[in-house]
């Protein structure tokens, strides 16, 4: 027999093989030689994945164990500059978690002294104490400290502290509640009550517009502290998911677009605020009108990224139109009258017009005491801006 194949002998095995294998196929025999071959990529990738978490939490690990750290400068006897780099390393990291845990633990006292009073308050300033000595610049635990100071200074005056309540809320409530403890200037309450908001939000909604509000709320609390590069990331998430929740023109995206715009305002990036400010009003002018009061706040918002780029001639007719629509709307008695009073005295004091600026800076102080209370920090700082108008005219 010949140990080479006529053309007819070749395309018959080429049939057969070819039909051999179509048999296979049918039978599912590669699929699942492609399904053992996935599935064990699947686990090398998932064993590298584990590998790489292993070796990241040794090396955290490796920096907080104590016993660690001592076998690590056992062996680095006489090696000045690496044994300052080992304990830099490590008394950084033992800082950050001492103050970290001291800061939940003062929150915590602080979120129970409504039930349990003055022990509770002395706890969290232990806590604070405690935290802020490991991580001295932290601006959670400074505001944590201010806050418990002041609730230590409303008992020994006898005044009770307000019952929150906090437990059992739902991410609505706690929403809810941090919106009015942020408008009666609790700011640290707020942010402490928006925070939780956000993950019950989250179980209940994942990203819907609920959620959005909550992330707000949040960033919203954490601009109110100052807290600016916390703050920014949850106000571009609430944007974003508001976005595509809510549609481009309504007025819940004006909103987030507002609350973006205010941040970049307060951190001096006042080309990236204008286009949100101006995008903002437009929305709420096309859906609310001209008399709600998110207008309002919208015209007052863009009037007062005009004053702070010297734009005065372009900010006082977007004041003046907010004060009439505020007076008529809203009454001569509300705080946003009184915040468009003050925005506006502050462009006349600005612009050399003090004299027009005095008399509606006292008419706002007068409102925001009447509304708010004498030591509310709106009305602490229409009366600072009052004192520095009249230095200013000697």
């Amino acid at each position: 027999m010949p140990d080479f194949l006529t053309n007819d002998t070749f395309w018959g095995a080429l049939s057969a093989i070819a039909a051999v294998v179509a048999a296979l196929a049918a039978m599912g025999f590669f699929r699942k030689e492609q399904i053992v071959r996935g599935a064990l990529y699947t686990v090398q990738s998932e064993r590298d994945d584990l590998r790489e978490k292993l070796a990241r939490a040794e090396v955290r690990l490796g920096q907080v164990d104590p016993e660690r750290f001592l076998d690590r400068i056992d062996g680095l006897e006489g090696d000045f500059p690496a044994l300052e780099a080992e304990a830099l390393g490590f008394a950084e990291r033992q800082s950050e978690a001492f103050g970290r845990a001291a800061a939940i633990m003062a929150e915590q006292r602080l979120w129970d002294s409504d039930t349990h009073g003055g022990e509770m308050v002395e706890e969290a300033l232990r806590f604070a104490a405690i935290g802020l000595a490991a991580d001295p610049g932290s601006a959670h635990l400074a505001g944590l400290k201010a806050l418990a100071e002041r609730r230590r200074a409303g008992l020994e005056q006898g005044e009770p502290i307000e019952v929150l309540n906090w437990d059992g809320m739902s991410d609505v409530e706690l929403n809810q509640l941090a919106i009015s403890l942020k408008r009666d200037g609790k700011f640290a309450l707020a942010e402490m009550a928006a925070r939780r908001s956000v993950p019950l939000a989250i179980q209940r909604t994942g990203r819907a517009s609920s959620n959005a509000a909550a992330i707000g709320t949040h960033g919203a609390a954490l601009q109110d502290l100052e807290q600016f590069e916390a703050a920014e990331p949850l106000l571009r998430d609430a944007l974003e998911i508001t976005r595509k929740t809510e549609g481009a023109r309504d007025p819940n995206t004006a909103r987030a677009l507002n609350n973006l715009a205010l941040l970049y305002d307060a951190t001096g990036r006042y080309g990236e605020a204008e286009p949100l400010l101006r995008e903002a009003l437009d929305i709420d002018q096309e859906t609310l009108g001209a008399k709600h009061p998110d207008t309002i706040t919208a015209l007052n918002n863009l009037a007062a990224l005009l004053r702070a780029t010297d734009r005065v001639a372009e900010a006082e007719p977007l004041l003046r139109e907010a004060l009439e629509t505020g007076r008529k709307v809203q009454g001569d008695q509300h705080p946003d009258t009184a915040q468009t009073l003050a925005n506006l005295a502050a462009l006349l004091h600005g612009a050399g017009r003090s004299a027009e600026a005095d008399p509606l800076l006292r008419e706002a102080i007068g409102i925001y005491g009447a509304a708010l209370g004498a030591e509310h920090p709106a009305t602490q700082g229409a009366r600072e801006s009052l004192s520095t108008l009249l230095a200013g005219r000697g």
